[in-house]
């Protein structure tokens, strides 16, 4: 007889569907299973029969096939423990399964029948309802994992007699009402930002990359507040939605690591890698792909203090990240994608001593040793960096750490353009002038007249990239939002063009390299 129950894999954040099929037939005693198993999907055998019997069913010894479909598609994990047993079951007639494949299982097995919660199956059943799925059993132990989870039928379970009953129609499935969607409460901190003496610029600049998702990048001496002024970003934007917690919680979820907190936690994840990690630490990777820095920040911000010190190879592989918002590891096993939608916050010294643009200090670097220094960082990635941003610091700056600063103003700003970000975009997923198409960003930018001249102009003078002008069309765009205007107009675009200064440093900067 064969028995098929339904039930789910990952592959990265992809939900693939996995067909479980047992056959009981005449024969020496074995249970096989094929499909491209893992070992602990092997050891599943002997954890299943065991609890099968200990729960009090009893059936034949015979010979048990299980297969589990597609076999190109690699298994692994503790989670076909449940639909494996309920198949046996349902093959030698020991129940009859009222549900048939239109529900899916997934859970862990004890030795005593006990069903165990499952890693990564937040992610799954969001896959899985986005592909028509609405029926599910699933552990009890996970049931504070998809409290959020909407227009779905869920059947908790603690153990296999639980199981058996909610397969054949006595269980109780329960479904979550989708609650109205309100905005969390938002209170911009600038404490951060108060205490940082003169900067003025950097300060706008941090502003502007808060209030519009831009990529971020601050270079100048030692000790001038770079550092400071990146931990003050986090507390200017704005907390996440319920469709970003439910993204976030997922990718954290998936191996089971704790650092985000529940649902009601809407702050943004902050990961700050040292520069010593390696290119799979930050972009992920594995013979089993597992999601890197980029990914658990995504919806975050994703801080790299002294930027420069990372090994060249790590700042190449951002390059998809930044662009795509995704990133693709591929493995002779195949291609595993995670999301990586973050905001990247960069910190780096003026040069090796870290003096160099030091009105008060002297810089004992020599060109060359300049001229390498800023070579590790490779034109694409600069290129994609919204925000290049100087931080000077005088022999005579008297400022005090008390300087008061016009927070009232700032908020108000701030408020004011995510507002209009959300009307303006309503219909996209982040509603960001940072994260939106370029298609959908244009439609709300006239490039035309005095704006197009200056845009002819800055081409001559500095020769940037197509991807270097859509950059400072969408920094002039959030400018005009701070400023509460409807159109982006010459101001608006000439103080974009000067949050580009690392570029055009290095360009035209002659006398560097010789």
């Amino acid at each position: 007889m064969l028995s098929i129950i339904k039930s789910h894999s990952l592959r990265g954040m992809d939900t693939l569907d996995v067909r479980v099929e047992v056959t009981v037939s005449r024969g020496l005693p074995q249970c096989t299973i094929i499909g491209l198993p893992d070992k602990t999907v092997q050891e599943a055998r002997d954890r299943v029969l065991t609890a099968i019997r200990e729960t009090g069913y009893s059936f034949k010894l015979a010979k048990i096939i299980i297969n589990l479909s597609p076999a190109e598609l690699k298994k692994d994990g503790g989670k076909f423990d449940l639909p494996i047993a309920l198949g046996i079951l349902s093959a030698c007639g020991a129940i009859t399964p009222h549900h048939g494949t239109d529900t899916s299982v997934m859970g862990e097995l004890s030795l005593s029948g006990e069903v165990r919660g499952v890693r990564g199956i937040l992610a799954m059943l969001l896959g899985a309802k986005a592909s028509g799925a609405r029926r599910f059993i699933i552990p009890e132990e996970n049931r504070d994992e998809l409290c959020h989870i909407t227009a779905c039928e869920l059947c908790f379970v603690s153990t296999l007699q639980e199981a058996v009953s909610c397969m054949e129609g006595r269980g109780t499935f329960e479904v979550y009402s989708p609650q109205p969607e309100t905005d969390p409460t938002w209170d911009p901190d600038f404490s951060h930002l108060s205490i940082i003496q003169g900067q003025h610029m950097a300060k706008r600049a941090a502003l502007i990359a808060a209030a519009g998702w831009h990529h971020i990048l601050m270079y100048g001496p030692a000790g001038v507040g770079k550092t400071l002024l990146a931990h003050a970003i986090p507390g200017l934007v704005s907390p996440m939605q319920r469709h970003e917690i439910l993204e976030t919680t997922a990718i954290y979820n998936l191996f089971g690591w704790e650092e985000k907190g529940g649902w009601e936690d809407t702050h943004r994840p902050v990961r700050e890698p040292h520069h010593s990690a390696s290119d799979i630490a930050i972009i992920g990777g594995g013979s089993n792909p597992r999601p890197g820095e980029v990914s658990l920040a995504h919806n975050g911000i994703l801080f790299l203090d002294e930027f420069q010190e990372f090994r060249i190879q790590v700042l190449n592989t951002l390059r998809q990240p930044l662009q795509e918002k995704r990133i693709t590891i591929a493995r002779a096993s195949g291609c595993a994608t995670f999301p990586a939608g973050f905001m990247l916050v960069c910190a780096m010294n003026s040069c090796p001593c870290g003096n160099y643009m030091d009105q008060a200090s002297r810089c004992i670097c020599s060109p060359w040793q300049i001229r390498k220094f800023y070579a590790k960082i490779a034109g694409p990635v600069l290129d994609r960096i919204d925000l290049q941003i100087p931080l000077m610091k005088s022999a005579g700056d008297t400022a005090t750490l008390s300087e008061p600063c016009d927070c009232t103003g700032w908020k108000e700003s701030l408020l004011n353009a995510r507002d209009r970000q959300c009307r303006r975009y309503r219909n996209q997923p982040y509603p960001w002038n940072g994260r939106v198409p370029d298609s959908v960003m244009y439609q709300h930018v006239e490039v035309t007249g005095h704006i197009g001249y200056l845009l002819s102009e800055y081409r001559k003078a500095f020769s940037p990239s197509p991807r270097a002008v859509v950059s400072l069309i969408r920094t002039a765009r959030t400018i005009a939002d701070l400023d509460n205007a409807d159109n982006v107009d010459e101001r608006h675009i000439l103080e974009a063009m000067q949050y580009r200064k690392l570029e055009e440093h290095i360009r035209l900067d002659q006398s560097l390299w010789k």
